[in-house]
């Protein structure tokens, strides 16, 4: 008779992980390990980090500069053009509405003092929690959206001035910012992934996920193209083109947002809702973030401002998009490539009983309303557009 051998089952890597990652009250005190800029490797590591932020910021970017003229060269100098650029240009200006930028900001302190007080269990449910958070509060401003929709229409088609060809500009500008939406609530959920990836220090794939969203529409745009011809305007547009704008779009927000949760998967953070409001941690960093969208909603009007005065010009939203991006540019190469990887620093020196140094606190600071050490984000950079 022979025996089976039973194989032991293998456990997941996040599992293994969390097994080896024992609280600070059951193991010994670590050395320090030069957190004044004393320690060439940490800096090194600091230095390869931040340049490998960068570098898949630039793929971004470039990607987000060759998916507007994808858009130019495809809806061309149309109102239609206006119409979708603008649309799409909603949900992101929500997103930072709501203090988006300053998401993962806010929530990587947090759970980097969850992981090395509580263990990476605690951390997973503080993050889970505060997904939840973000999914109840951006779904409401979607609803605020939508009950705001007859004024956004109304105001992104002033440039029309024909009674008729602006109903029917009108009637396609609803139809895109219904599909568009959903995107709000995307956004929100890949801050999360983003800042559960930066707790473990892991930046890569956070910064480089952008690039499929910004592909993914580069796509849609083709196949348009492709099926429906390019250079219409409103009179032109059929429903089944502004369906597949519409849900394209929308579609590659989805597939941006889903990678990011794979990220935090694979460092060990797997997201899904988990009611938290009991959290004293999830209540602290939601009245942090309510000040906040004061300050944002001056920065976001101003943006939207911008986009309905291009939109009386045919195709203006859309070099005013080029030349946002320009703008940014390189302060998402600098600053931001630097405060992502520097992100969990206040924590971890806390962690060692030392406060950071100087140069290190600044560069925190640049990106992180840490409590302790950092007092508010700097404007410029938190509120740069997600678009």
């Amino acid at each position: 008779m022979t025996s089976r051998v039973v194989r032991p089952r293998r456990r997941p890597a996040w599992a293994i992980r969390e097994a080896a990652a024992v609280p600070d009250s059951r193991r010994a005190a670590p050395a320090e390990v030069g957190l004044d800029g004393d320690d060439g490797w940490d800096q090194r590591e600091e230095t390869s980090q931040a340049l490998g932020v960068a570098g898949w910021t630039l793929v971004s970017r470039i990607t987000g500069l060759a998916r507007v003229a994808v858009v130019g060269a495809t809806l061309g100098p149309t109102f239609f053009a206006n119409i979708f650029q603008a649309t799409n240009t909603v949900p992101n200006l929500t997103y930072n509405l709501m203090a988006g930028s300053l998401l993962a900001a806010l929530f990587v302190p947090a759970l980097v003092r969850a992981l090395e007080h509580e263990g990476a269990r605690a951390a997973r449910r503080l993050a889970q929690g505060l997904l939840t958070v973000v999914i109840v509060g951006f779904s409401l401003a979607g609803a605020v959206v939508v009950g705001l929709g007859p004024l956004i229409v109304y105001l992104l088609t002033l440039g029309i001035s024909d009674g008729a060809t602006a109903a029917q500009a009108r009637g396609q500008a609803w139809a895109l910012l219904l599909l568009v939406v959903p995107q709000i609530i995307l956004y929100g959920v890949a801050a999360v992934g983003v800042a559960a990836q930066n707790a473990r220090r892991r930046f890569a794939l956070a910064a480089a996920a952008p690039a499929v969203e910004n592909l993914g529409l580069i796509v849609t745009l083709v196949l348009v193209a492709y099926w429906f011809g390019a250079g219409l305007d409103t009179e032109a547009v059929t429903t089944q083109e502004i369906v597949v704008l519409g849900v394209g779009s929308t579609l590659a927000v989805a597939a941006h947002a889903g990678l990011q949760l794979v990220g935090a998967a694979r460092a060990g953070m797997p997201l899904w809702p988990a009611w938290g409001w009991r959290d004293p941690a999830v209540r602290d960093i939601a009245r942090r973030i309510i000040p906040s969208i004061g300050t944002a909603t001056i920065e976001a009007g101003r943006i939207f401002a911008l986009v309905v005065v291009a939109g009386t010009v045919r195709g203006g939203v859309v070099a005013l998009q080029i030349g946002i991006n320009f703008y940014n540019l390189p302060l998402a190469l600098g600053s931001r490539a630097i405060g992502s990887s520097d992100v969990p620093i206040p924590a971890a020196s806390r962690k060692h009983g030392s406060s950071p140094s100087p140069h290190r606190l600044r560069l925190s600071c640049s990106r992180v309303p840490s409590p302790r050490h950092c007092r508010s984000a700097s404007s410029a950079e938190a509120m740069e557009p997600h678009w």
